[in-house]
């Protein structure tokens, strides 16, 4: 740990610190969604190989054709090399706009050296997996979560 008086070496010094925006791509079976009206909003913090994200949609109408399968959100870093790291729960306002159905929750992950989140579904009497149901599109979609994550 750095004192006073404590030299400042290479391996100890904070030099990759940046926050930004950047436009993730939402696709859904190999489809890309879009969304327009309301609100979107994506930042991240990267403070050396951590990267913090926030991603949110609010009241925005989902356009596109949702599929099963392979659910996926761009991000803004490679993630490392080495095993897969999980998400938050992912929030999503279930009456409206872009809807999961098939699942008890919606949850993510960020394999290894990886440009994407695979969204997948928690069911309690199997566990994870891919999206099994596709998912509504419309208006009054709300879909927001954080993700930490370590990059390459």
């Amino acid at each position: 740990a750095l004192g006073v008086g404590t030299a400042n070496t290479a391996s100890n010094v904070l030099d990759d610190y940046e926050e930004g925006t950047w436009t993730p791509t939402f696709t859904s079976g190999g489809n890309t969604l879009s969304f327009s009206g309301g609100s979107e909003t994506y930042k991240y913090t990267k403070i050396g190989n951590v990267c913090t994200i926030i991603f949110n949609i609010a009241n925005c109408t989902t356009s596109g054709t949702a599929a099963t399968g392979d659910n996926r959100i761009t991000l803004p870093f490679t993630s490392t090399s080495g095993g897969r790291q999980p998400t938050s729960i992912i929030s999503y306002f279930s009456s409206g706009g872009l809807r999961y159905t098939g699942a008890d929750v919606l949850m993510g992950e960020v394999g290894s050296s990886a440009a994407f989140i695979q969204l997948q579904e928690w069911v309690d009497s199997t566990g994870y997996r891919n999206i099994s149901s596709a998912p509504s599109t419309g208006s009054g979609t709300y879909f927001w979560f954080s993700l930490t994550y370590l990059t390459a």
